[in-house]
């Protein structure tokens, strides 16, 4: 007798039906990976987008830090100014107030009030010139 003996229809198809199961299982297997990779690559898109979208904030952060830098070496540069302006100032209102009352003495003295008929008549004599050219 023949050792290898046909199979029957029936074990057939079992085999048959065994085979497009698994079939089945591997296609749905292979569905759900696909649904994966797009879900993976959908995330990775969003994951770029993100990774764009920061490196412009961080190119403008960049770019405002330089301006405040460039601003703060400006304050730097101009505070020691400021305070030779801001002592120049002081020393010229002291000479303003000190010229304001030596005036103020001037006429409140006795030889301003003495010489006002004086210089009225001087005055009168200027125009009286000034009106002849």
């Amino acid at each position: 007798m023949d050792q290898h003996q046909p199979f029957s229809v029936d074990e057939r198809l079992r085999a048959i039906e065994l085979a497009v199961a698994r079939a089945s299982d591997a296609s749905a297997q292979v569905e759900e990976a696909r649904s994966r990779q797009k879900e993976a690559e959908d995330l990775l898109g969003q994951v770029r987008q993100l990774l764009a979208t920061t490196a412009q904030k961080l190119a403008q952060a960049e770019t405002r830090l330089h301006q405040q830098d460039n601003e703060a070496e400006w304050l730097r540069a101009t505070s020691g100014h400021t305070d030779i302006l801001t002592n120049e100032i002081n020393a010229l209102r002291y000479r303003c107030e000190q010229a304001e009352f030596t005036l103020s003495r001037l006429r409140n003295s006795v030889s301003w009030y003495v010489t006002k008929p004086l210089r009225w008549v001087g005055n009168r004599c200027s125009k009286l010139k000034q009106g002849r050219r």
